[in-house]
């Protein structure tokens, strides 16, 4: 099929109000998308879900890509009035990133050994999807959280022009040693824990990152001592979704090999000053999962808007103080410079 069918083929299905219904889970066939390494994926694979409804100047997109292990069905708690991002007034791509076993990943393929991917490689097919299936040329807006707000600075950095605003919520733009210590030991874990065939690595893997996740003032005044077994089998060991070891290595080890200033010889302030977008920084003082240093740094030499908040909540932030940041968005992209990139 040609790339022209094929947008004209997205263009219908946008323009349909009947083609789907809101928050539907679709899929972009890329054919073969080709990685940072130089490697290829074959039947490359995108998944996504659409809220809201595309303005006529076709100006409103928002993409929202998903976090560590997260899927776009996850993100809709975060898409709607009075939440992170208003599908009353935006057009919300909510995208799966690769290895999140919606997209092209370990658990879903089975055509060939899968390659490495990198964060920019989430960022190129995402692109790919927008302007090929999509027909977008030009985004109102990049919101990620976490692994999603690591995707939303290497927006930044691969498609400068792509979008006006960009919103890292409790992401990086690359990681932190204690980060990089922290992931590696997780990684350690799952290798090992696969080699040895544990019965439940879910429940290991959960319990790090949401103990890792909050403060311990935030766990200390909400669970009673006597609570904590309960706690680990109906919070933590209720998880809904399927655990795919291999996916869940892949992406970390995608985190690990993230830094937007690599191609800039590792330099900071030059990534700083080919950003473009206008750059909302959100960021928890008390993160533990992923550190808020590295992003403060970015967003001070980038001369972006920092709005960093101490929350007790820790890399739960976006969770806890969903309406405060999703004023916070509004108003950015109610802004004027908001519409120029300014």
């Amino acid at each position: 099929m040609s790339r022209f069918l094929i947008l004209v083929i997205g263009l219908l299905a946008l323009a349909s109000p009947s083609a789907a219904s809101p928050g539907e889970q679709k899929y972009a066939d890329l054919g073969t998308c080709t990685l940072e390494s130089g490697a290829a994926l074959d039947r490359c694979r995108i998944g996504y879900r659409a809220f809201g409804v595309l303005d006529a100047q076709r100006s409103n997109a928002i993409l929202f890509p998903t976090w560590l292990t997260g899927s776009s069905r996850e993100l809709a708690d975060f898409i709607g009035p009075g939440k992170l991002v208003d599908d009353t007034r935006y057009f919300v791509i909510a995208v799966d990133a690769f290895g999140n076993g919606v997209s092209s990943s370990p658990s879903n393929s089975r055509s060939q050994a899968f390659p490495e991917i990198t964060i920019r490689d989430m960022v190129r097919a995402q692109h790919r999807m927008l302007v090929e299936v999509l027909g977008l040329a030009h985004l109102r807006a990049v919101v990620g959280i976490s692994m999603g707000g690591m995707q939303s600075f290497e927006w930044m950095l691969t498609y400068p022009d792509f979008m006006d605003v960009v919103v890292p919520i409790v992401g990086s733009p690359r990681l932190a040693p204690f980060d990089l210590l922290l992931w590696r030991a997780e990684l350690d874990l799952l290798q090992q824990c696969q080699a040895a065939r544990c019965s439940n690595p879910a429940l290991l893997f959960d319990l790090i990152n949401d103990v890792l996740g909050h403060t311990p003032q935030y766990l200390n005044s909400r669970l009673p001592r006597e609570s904590i077994d309960d706690y680990v089998q109906k919070t933590i060991g209720g998880r809904t979704k399927p655990f795919h070891v291999e996916d869940v290595m892949l992406q970390i080890r995608a985190m690990m090999k993230h830094d937007i200033a690599a191609p800039f010889g590792g330099s900071q302030e030059r990534a700083a000053q080919a950003i473009k977008a206008r750059l909302l920084t959100v960021i928890d003082r008390q993160d533990s999962l992923v550190t808020p240093d590295p992003a403060r740094v970015l967003t001070r030499l980038a001369r972006g808007e920092l709005l960093e908040l101490d929350s007790g909540c820790g890399h739960g932030l976006p969770r806890c103080e969903m309406v405060r940041i999703g004023r916070a968005i509004q108003q950015r992209l109610d802004s004027r410079s908001a519409a120029s990139g300014l």
